[in-house]
């Protein structure tokens, strides 16, 4: 199966005026309710839906001092987030998966001992720019992560926020695995402490869910902010702190500052997709909703449900359409199964096309051609898979895949996946 970006990618944003979507509402209504969390998670529910009917939004604090100042596709306006929509979120995953009460516990422990750690960081009472504060503040989140266990995993993807919060038991023979992945440098005295465990694994987006899961408990002016995938490459997520128009990029990979340059030259961003906010701009409560349904999608492609795969990534693209790796996977999936009704051959269309205008690259550009043959357009398919061809690297194997579709095409097929053509 064809991934966007090898897993997956995701966001969601809360725009401004408008409602906190009810999905997360909904996920919370199902959270515990024995003891003192009864009164505490219904105060929370009934905070946000009132927050909800009143269509309130979140001041922006004032700025001042140094820092780097907003570019094009960034957003000045940060909404502090709303609470518990993380936990609302993996309440979302037990859709494909058994969400237990030992996987809220360790994301209580965490999110309570990192809250706790950034209350003793010094602060400033008039709520002006200070660079220094926030990196204060992000460095204590990244060491309480570091002192629970959570690692960057040594191969592969984790899918889930439920998978991260699961712990594991480190072989011997895997701990080389784990020392020698370069974002686990920094977490080698911990393996040996922790050694055999339990370890957490986490990855970019998920990390920046827990930064974000602090931050609703602590009022930080935090965002996640991705970055599209391109050439078979994964996307990437990290989040940003901001002030008015000041802000900082914090690499949760890594626990350092990078600006946007560095994430531009790296990952070969494009400034249009800056300009359409389909890379690095902040993303709030409806982008983040998007993402948890992409991480939907993903885990229903994996295990072969087409149908509920294209529910999650339609509704991914509703809330987030700026989201290029929810664009591609939807118009791949429609494109190359039997036609579904979520997303219709036109549709497959105009969301790939999407894509190629703002990140021209090959596999975008094979996308769009199985797009156009599923919707009968076999010429400018034809076009569109000679261009992935031409574009794609000459000792890449992606080729071979490019030339096998193209032959169907210049016979008048479409491709489809294995197993996913209409049957006989």
């Amino acid at each position: 199966m064809k991934m966007a970006n090898g897993r997956g990618g995701g966001a969601i944003f809360r725009r401004q005026g408008r409602p906190i979507a009810p999905e997360v509402l909904i996920g919370l209504l199902v959270l515990p309710s024995r003891g003192r969390c009864r009164g505490y998670y219904h105060r929370l529910v009934l905070g946000l839906l009132l927050a909800a009917s009143l269509n309130l939004s979140s001041p922006n604090a004032a700025s001042a001092g140094g820092g780097q100042t907003a570019t094009e596709g960034s957003q000045p306006a940060v909404n502090l987030p709303s609470s518990d929509r993380v936990l609302g979120m993996l309440e979302m995953e037990s859709e494909v998966q058994l969400v237990t009460d030992a996987m809220r516990s360790v994301f209580r422990e965490f999110t309570e001992d990192a809250v706790a750690a950034v209350a003793q960081v010094p602060r400033r009472i008039d709520g002006r720019w200070d660079r220094r504060e926030a990196e204060a503040v992000l460095r204590c989140i990244d060491a309480t992560l570091v002192r629970h266990g959570f690692l960057y995993p040594g191969t592969g993807a984790v899918d889930l926020l439920a998978e991260a919060l699961a712990p594991f038991q480190m072989t011997t023979h895997e701990r080389p695995s784990y020392e020698a992945q370069a974002h686990n440098r920094r977490r080698r005295a911990m393996i040996a402490e922790r050694f055999p465990g339990p370890f957490y694994p986490i990855d970019c987006d998920l990390a920046g869910l827990l930064y974000l899961a602090v931050a609703e408990r602590s009022g930080l002016p935090l965002s996640l902010v991705l970055i599209p995938s391109r050439r078979g490459n994964p996307g990437h997520a990290f989040v940003r702190w901001r002030n008015g128009a000041r802000y900082l990029n914090w690499e949760t990979n890594e626990g350092r500052v990078l600006t946007d340059a560095d994430y531009l030259q790296e990952y070969g961003i494009q400034r249009a997709e800056v300009r359409a906010k389909s890379a690095l701009a902040d993303l709030g409560s409806e982008q983040l909703l998007a993402c948890a349904h992409h991480r939907l999608a993903i885990v229903h492609e994996r295990r072969g449900d087409v149908e509920s795969a294209l529910r999650h990534l339609a509704r991914a693209r509703q809330l987030f359409p700026q989201n290029l790796d929810v664009r591609r996977q939807l118009a791949w999936l429609a494109a190359t199964t039997a036609t579904h009704p979520a997303c219709p051959p036109s549709a497959a269309v105009e969301n790939a096309a999407y894509v190629v205008r703002l990140l021209d690259e090959p596999d975008a550009r094979d996308t769009l051609a199985a797009a156009l043959a599923a919707a009968g357009r076999f010429t400018e398919a034809i076009q569109q898979e000679k261009a992935a061809i031409r574009y794609s690297s000459n000792s890449g194997g992606e080729r071979i895949g490019y030339r096998a579709r193209l032959h169907l095409y210049e016979q008048g097929r479409r491709y489809y996946l294995p197993g996913a053509g209409p049957t006989p």
